[in-house]
């Protein structure tokens, strides 16, 4: 009889021990992020993860690296909450993510004048599980050979419109064809991921409260993002 509790309470302590030590957090567009850039230039994105438990979500970080080019800066945003640099530690305490939603960790990639390779490496982990964390990289390619001008173009071809919108937006692609289309709220949240091939325009229901909302169109490795006001 004795000898039986004790298994029992030994698998339940097992059964506790194997359900906890379980990561909460899914980065479901991955774990790295490379941004290309041209000579002075500029982008923002970075990874996405979903809160798949039943609990408000509280992500906490370290900073493994930081090695930059001269003049290149990492700027970091955890939810809507935004830094003026990469802290060494810290958390999205003051935004947790709630359950079935999703979160954000981005960057502000800004270059400088030479070319090379910018890197961070972050380590994320919910703070009642630090052993099972995840390894975010974020690299930034700068080629100042290649200018911007090319990006610039693309960004000045792609339209938004109407905007305000009562809930139904045209998007104009003259220079690009095959894209992907992510809709975010002000939070960061994304509400619609779309992929899109040999079209110059795509229409869009925005099934939304009114606001203020960011369409994020990916093409030739860049981000454009483009804001539009739901009234």
């Amino acid at each position: 009889m004795f000898i039986s509790e004790i298994k029992r309470t030994i698998l339940i302590i097992l059964l506790i021990s194997f359900t906890h030590n379980v990561k909460s957090q899914i980065f479901y567009n991955g774990t790295t992020h490379t941004a290309e850039l041209g000579c002075n230039d500029l982008l923002y994105g970075g990874i996405h993860f979903s809160n798949d438990t039943s609990y408000p979500m509280v992500l906490q970080w370290t900073k493994l690296i930081e090695d930059t080019v001269p003049g290149s800066k990492f700027y970091m945003c955890a939810n809507v909450e935004c830094y003026d640099d990469v802290p060494d530690t810290g958390s999205n305490s003051t935004y947790p993510v709630m359950p079935g939603d999703s979160g954000f960790l981005y960057m502000h990639y800004w270059s400088g004048e030479v070319s090379g390779t910018s890197i961070v490496k972050l380590y994320v982990y919910e703070a009642s599980n630090p052993s099972f964390g995840d390894t975010l990289t974020y690299l930034m390619n700068i080629d100042c050979s290649a200018g911007i001008s090319n990006i610039e173009a693309i960004d000045n071809s792609i339209s938004v419109y109407p905007n305000p919108s009562k809930g139904l937006i045209s998007i104009s692609l003259k220079d690009v064809s095959d894209v992907s289309v992510t809709l975010l709220n002000n939070l960061g949240q994304i509400l619609l991921t779309e992929k899109h091939n040999g079209t110059n325009k795509i229409d869009m229901k925005l099934d939304a409260v009114p606001g203020v909302y960011f369409v994020h169109i990916e093409a030739y490795g860049e981000i454009f993002i483009k804001k539009v006001v739901k009234e």
